[in-house]
């Protein structure tokens, strides 16, 4: 009989340890100097969006090729990269703009293809490919305090605050996924002693988690959330349509969209729309 606590969980990009979060720190900016235009905007991105001038500076932009990615490192950051600068786009002007310029628009798309995953904003786009370990802090990185975020709208620490937030939940609930495997086995084979320790480390787990949730609020003000930040993570699919051609629009970024907590809903039996999950995930089918 085949169990689940032995699956290859490496082939379905995870990691026994950082669970959902790259195993290998996402990359911090793409090795190719060809794609210097793209990394130098969104390293520019909050002065370009306080001074207004991001919607000049990418309707001028060259379209690039994405043939020169190569690693997935290099498609995941990609993705962040055009989904900050997508996003900063959209929402930057005193209205949101309903079209995207093309030399963002056409390899947003391309990557987002490759890697099976909505063209907008996503929880992996702020979150698990755009924050990366702090090298002022050593293994394992399980507190806010161990991550810094490679890509924001407005060059906050409190917006970083929100990101690095979300991946501590992440890495400290990595290692419970092989656990998770394990208990299913053991609900299969009548093993109630296993059952009851998963169930015990279940606990220990979300205990961890609530107290990492309860410090948002010590580097991240409501007032800050709700009118610098959360613009930025909305979506598009409440939008008026604009524009010839195909026309897409997708719901914003949200923490609801992490796989981890997910699965845990899932594992405790608590899901109760598939359908719904998938859209919140920003999955699509293969």
């Amino acid at each position: 009989m085949k169990h689940f606590r032995d699956l290859d969980l490496s082939s379905y990009s995870l990691s026994s340890v950082s669970g959902f979060l790259p195993e290998r720190p996402a990359l911090e900016r793409l090795p190719n100097p060809y794609y210097d235009h793209w990394e130098d905007l969104s390293r520019n991105l909050p002065q370009l969006v306080a001074s207004d001038t991001l919607k000049d500076k990418l309707e001028r932009l060259p379209i690039l090729s994405t043939a020169l990615l190569d690693s997935e490192e290099e498609w995941r950051r990609a993705y962040v990269v055009l989904s900050f600068l997508s996003q900063g786009y959209i929402w930057s002007g005193d209205q949101p703009r309903r079209n995207l310029p093309i030399a963002i628009a056409a390899p947003l798309r391309r990557v987002s293809e490759y890697l099976t995953i909505m063209p907008c904003g996503t929880f992996a786009a702020y979150c698990l490919w755009n924050v990366i370990p702090s090298p002022k802090f050593g293994n394992p990185q399980i507190n806010p305090e161990d991550f810094i975020s490679t890509c924001t709208f407005t060059g906050s620490k409190e917006e970083e605050w929100f990101y690095v937030i979300s991946v501590a939940i992440e890495a400290r609930g990595g290692r419970l996924i092989p656990k998770i495997l394990d208990a299913i086995d053991a609900v299969k084979e009548n093993d109630t002693p296993r059952v009851r320790s998963f169930l015990e480390a279940f606990i220990t787990c979300v205990d961890g988690i609530i107290l990492v949730l309860d410090r948002m609020g010590e580097n991240l003000s409501q007032e800050f959330f709700y009118h610098r930040l959360r613009p930025y993570l909305r979506g598009g699919k409440n939008m008026a349509q604009g524009g010839e051609g195909e026309w897409l629009a997708y719901s914003g970024g949200s923490n609801a969209q992490s796989s981890l907590i997910q699965l845990m809903d899932i594992t405790l039996g608590t899901c109760q729309n598939v359908e719904f999950i998938k859209v919140r995930l920003g999955i699509e089918e293969r």
